[in-house]
């Protein structure tokens, strides 16, 4: 059963950037590295790109050696790449297993891991198919896990362009998308809540451009409502003579009062 940490970190993933990092600076060493601590290791991640370079030092000073590396092992993907959304954590099987013994290993680890729904059958790291939790919850307990499992998988590359990745979730109406290295090896999944997220950021780009502007980084409640107004490539400022409106910052046109 999740705990009260536990459901403090998941509230905390789903804020804005901007709120993480502005809650961060109020937060005590030791909270900020229970927050961290908490986060599935994709949402790690991206808390530390919101972070000013002094709360980022202050966090992975305390932080396990082995979360470090998995975290900065993130953070090395090109941002617009699958590699830059996955989390590796994941339930990992063997095509040896028996049902029973798949059971349990999800009962001992599900709860560090993202989603428990589809379990990934895994031999030297290399994916030989996938089986659902329903398959085995529903399957006698001698079954072996290599009768169950689904060998036709659909895939992608930690360099796929993470829209791709999305697009690939949406149309085969997945929950999660093994992620895959240079060598075949599985090293992540992409889950339908990060892919929702992407999708999401992309239309907002989309409608930017075709409304002609720029699409902002800034959260949108961020946003004064001159910057809702006027696109952000139009120059604006008020002197003596009047409102100065120009397309071109170099340039300035007066609309006299």
């Amino acid at each position: 059963m999740p705990t009260h940490k536990d459901l403090a970190a998941d509230v905390f993933s789903y804020l804005p950037g901007p709120t993480q990092a502005t809650l961060a600076r109020s937060f005590a060493d030791g909270e900020l590295q229970q927050i961290f601590d908490a986060l599935h290791l994709d949402d790690a991640a991206d808390f530390l790109e919101e972070l000013p370079a002094n709360l980022v030092t202050r966090i992975l000073r305390s932080a396990s050696p082995q979360r470090r590396m998995a975290v900065n092992a993130l953070l090395r993907y090109p941002a617009d790449s699958a590699g830059s959304v996955m989390t590796p954590e994941f339930v990992s099987l063997r095509p040896g297993d028996t049902v029973r013994q798949a059971l349990d290993t999800i009962r001992r680890t599900g709860i560090h891991k993202e989603t428990v729904y589809t379990c990934y059958v895994l031999e030297h790291r290399q994916l030989l198919g996938v089986v659902s939790a329903k398959d085995l919850l529903t399957a006698a307990e001698d079954a072996a896990v290599a009768d169950l499992m689904v060998t036709d998988v659909v895939s992608v590359g930690t360099l796929t362009d993470r829209e791709e990745a999305a697009r690939l979730l949406a149309k085969y109406d997945l929950l999660a998308l093994p992620v895959l290295d240079g060598e075949e090896r599985m090293v992540g999944i992409v889950t339908v809540d990060d892919a929702m997220d992407v999708l999401t950021e992309a239309a907002a780009e989309d409608l930017s451009i075709m409304a002609a502007v720029t699409p902002d980084e800034k959260p949108y409640f961020a946003a004064s409502a001159w910057e809702h107004v006027l696109p952000s490539h139009v120059n604006f400022s008020m002197g003596s003579g009047g409102f100065f409106i120009s397309p071109d910052p170099g340039k300035a046109s007066i609309l006299k009062k």
